[in-house]
C-alpha cells in the first residue's frame, strides 16, 4: 500500500531543540511514501533524528517520539512533558492512497480509479 502524509501541525517552538526539530519535520509533509516498509523506515528516521536532538540538548527536558503502528491512517507525533501534561512539538498524519489516477489516449484502458476495489494496491 502507498501512504500520504496528509497534514503536519507544528507547535511554535520553545526553544532551540524544538525549532530544530520543527525546520527538520516539514520536509517530510504532503509527500507519499511507497509502502509499508518506508512507513516504518521514516518512523526509524524520525525518531534518530529526536534522540539525535535530544543528544545535542541535555539539558532541556527531552521530546517524546511516538509513532503508531496502525496501517491505514495513523499520526507520527514528537511532545514533551511538562508538569505532567504533554506539550506537542508536531503531529504529522498519515492515510492510505485509496487509488491514483493517470490520463490516458487509448479508450481501451480503464482509469486507474478502480484500484480503491483491490484495497489501495496499484
Amino acid at each position: 500500500m502507498m501512504y500520504f502524509t496528509n497534514s503536519l501541525s507544528i507547535i511554535s517552538p520553545k526553544n532551540r531543540a524544538w525549532k530544530k526539530l520543527v525546520d527538520w519535520i516539514r520536509r517530510f509533509e504532503h509527500i507519499l511514501i511507497l509502502d509499508e516498509c518506508s512507513l516504518d523506515a521514516l518512523k526509524m528516521e524520525i525518531e534518530a533524528k529526536v534522540n539525535e536532538i535530544n543528544a545535542e540538548h541535555p539539558k532541556l527536558k527531552p521530546i517524546i517520539f511516538s509513532g503508531d503502528n496502525s496501517q491505514i491512517s495513523g499520526c507520527i507525533s514528537a511532545r514533551v512533558m511538562s508538569c505532567g501534561c504533554p506539550d506537542t512539538v508536531f503531529n504529522l498524519n498519515y492515510c492510505v492512497v485509496k487509488s491514483t489516477y493517470a490520463f490516458s489516449e487509448d479508450n481501451s484502458k480503464e482509469t486507474i480509479l478502480l484500484d480503491s476495489q483491490k484495497g489501495g494496491q496499484s
